[in-house]
């Protein structure tokens, strides 16, 4: 199919104007080889990458239908998750962190170009009682 396409577009544009359509004949099969070799190269890859998508897209169809079945079994388990985490956040001891790095706030104050340093104090001085 695309080798007749391609012939037939040769055929009309450079045998009209004064022979050339064996030359555009034999260019057009020597690329319709080349294209469906390179085409049966990438088959296995395709078929490799087509199964593994279609796999991974019935397994997330399955998930969502097997939760869409059963809400509350659902909100319970994402209860559970939510509450498992929020103990675990108010028991971890606060010790992971070094001493120098709790309650410490960093911020940027940014002033425009050709302010005088008394009034980018003064912002600072403003930043620092606002905390």
């Amino acid at each position: 199919m695309i080798y007749r396409r391609f012939a037939d577009h040769h055929r009309v544009g450079h045998g009209a104007v004064g022979g050339g359509g064996d030359h555009a004949d034999a260019r057009a099969l020597r690329l319709a080889s080349e294209t469906q070799g390179a085409r049966a190269a990438a088959r296995p890859l395709c078929a490799w990458f087509n199964k593994g998508f279609n796999g991974l897209t019935n397994g997330y169809t399955s998930t969502v239908r097997w939760s869409v079945r059963r809400p509350v079994r659902v909100f319970v388990v994402y209860f559970a998750l939510a509450l498992g985490m929020a103990l675990m956040f108010l028991r971890t001891p606060t010790g992971f962190l070094p001493e120098e790095d709790q309650g410490i706030l960093f911020t940027l104050i940014q002033t425009p170009t050709g302010s005088t340093a008394e009034r980018t104090l003064d912002v600072v001085k403003r930043v620092r009682d606002s905390t």
